[in-house]
């Protein structure tokens, strides 16, 4: 959040904040759900900043292992959301797992 102002006379207020472009994508539909058509928001588009993380980083030195782990113990990278995020989106094949392990999935079957 930027600033926070209350227009003179009237009960607006007008908040001044910086969204990531991927979160803006569904930022209307969710305000005016949330606040029953009341909230109307006008996003502009301000600049944007270059994250220098790379998505597809697998820990393979020692000390990369050491410090970050292996497997599903890795922490989510950011970036690497971002992109499945519009991956999904767009209607795109992602890396997620739908079953993690196929022979604990439950039947709806049921055992008499």
């Amino acid at each position: 959040m930027v600033s926070e102002d209350l227009q003179e006379g009237t009960n607006y207020f007008l908040l001044d904040l910086m969204l990531p472009l991927v979160e803006s994508f569904v930022f209307t539909d969710r305000i005016r759900t949330d606040c029953k058509g009341i909230a109307y928001p006008q996003l502009r588009f301000d600049g944007f900043w270059i994250n220098t993380e790379d998505p597809f980083f697998i820990p393979t030195k020692i000390e990369e292992i050491e410090d970050h782990g292996m497997g599903d113990i890795l922490p989510t990278n950011p970036v690497k959301a971002i992109i499945e995020n519009v991956r999904k989106l767009k209607g795109l094949i992602c890396d997620t797992k739908i079953v993690s392990s196929g022979d604990k999935q439950r039947t709806l079957t049921k055992n008499k």
